[in-house]
């Protein structure tokens, strides 16, 4: 006996609903490149809508661990679900993120890490290993760091 899926009406949803509001300022302000990108949400929204797949409310953040050292982060994104299956469809802007990896950090000054960090614009952990490699001396360190 074959299991009946559920039917699910999607007449009550309207675009506006679920889009965010950033969105929603965009194009009603009507601003170049903005109101294209936001266009594209939108068009984008209503083509997952009358495909039949649902808009997941209250998603504050997507996390997608792609490497070791790797992670992929989209605020404010657009989350959609199929009915049918654990599938989800996922719009926004990535930031690809590397992962901090733990460095002891004893004996260094966390004062120079984060002078390190800023002049050399590196993560914690690199700016810790070049300082210990140079026995703490911040100049050599963010040398070798932006070379």
């Amino acid at each position: 006996m074959a299991q009946e899926r559920e039917q699910i009406s999607f007449r009550d949803l309207q675009l506006e609903d679920f889009l965010h509001k950033d969105t929603k300022k965009h194009l009603a302000q009507g601003s170049g490149s903005e109101l294209r990108q936001s266009k594209s949400v939108e068009a984008i929204c209503s083509d997952m809508l009358s495909l039949g797949i649902f808009p997941v409310e209250d998603v504050p953040r997507v996390t997608i661990e792609r490497t070791e050292n790797e992670t992929v982060i989209i605020s404010k994104p657009y989350v959609f679900k199929s009915p049918y299956s654990e599938t989800y469809v996922i719009l926004g802007a990535a930031n690809n993120v590397p992962k901090e990896e733990e460095v002891d950090e004893t004996g260094i000054n966390p004062q120079d890490i984060k002078l390190v960090m800023e002049q050399a614009k590196v993560c914690r952990s690199k700016a810790v290993k070049a300082l210990k490699a140079h026995d703490s001396d911040i100049v050599s360190a963010i040398l070798e760091l932006i070379d």
